[in-house]
């Protein structure tokens, strides 16, 4: 893991997190925040996935960036149907992470995708659900970005710590000063 990979990480996180602050099917005209945060996130999935060797990693960024990307599109040209689309693809991007989560006996890597996996799934839902219904799902919508930004904090989090500890394998990670 480099720190590229970490940066990416924080990117995307900044990205979901700004995402939940104004998430694609609040009321609000202009969607300028939503599309500003999945931006991020598109530009963070694709900085973990240049720099990363582990396959299923690169296709599981390489997906959510997909999937960031259809929910822009769907923003701009203000399609619901792409928008929902991109928020499943997202959903499948962060369940491919659990692959190698799981493999690694990665605990945090595997609450971090799991998280994103379940918050842009019940986005997707609540995308439906106005379509389908035609009723307000901000709480539904809102509900789904925060799980979707708590899970990208956890798994940029994770990724600093897993640098770290590949930076300086032969030291311990954390050091006390003895007062």
């Amino acid at each position: 893991m480099s720190h590229h990979t970490v940066i990416g990480a924080w990117i995307q996180a900044v990205g979901t997190v700004i995402n939940a602050i104004d998430p694609p099917f609040s009321e609000d005209d202009g969607k300028v925040i939503a599309k500003v945060g999945n931006i991020l996130q598109a530009i963070g999935s694709s900085i973990i996935s240049d720099y990363t060797s582990e396959e299923l990693v690169k296709l599981a960024n390489e997906v959510q960036t997909i999937g960031n990307l259809f929910v822009v599109t769907g923003l701009y040209v203000e399609n619901i149907n792409l928008e929902i689309q991109g928020n499943f693809i997202q959903a499948m991007g962060a369940g491919i992470g659990l692959i190698p989560a799981i493999e690694e006996n990665d605990v945090f890597g595997f609450q971090g995708d799991f998280l994103q996996s379940i918050g842009n799934g019940i986005q997707g839902i609540s995308g439906i659900k106005e379509e389908v219904e035609n009723v307000d799902v901000s709480l539904l919508d809102d509900t789904g970005a925060w799980i979707q930004a708590a899970g990208s904090v956890i798994s940029a989090i994770n990724m600093t710590i897993q640098n770290q500890k590949d930076q300086h394998s032969d030291q311990p990670l954390y050091h006390f000063i003895p007062i």
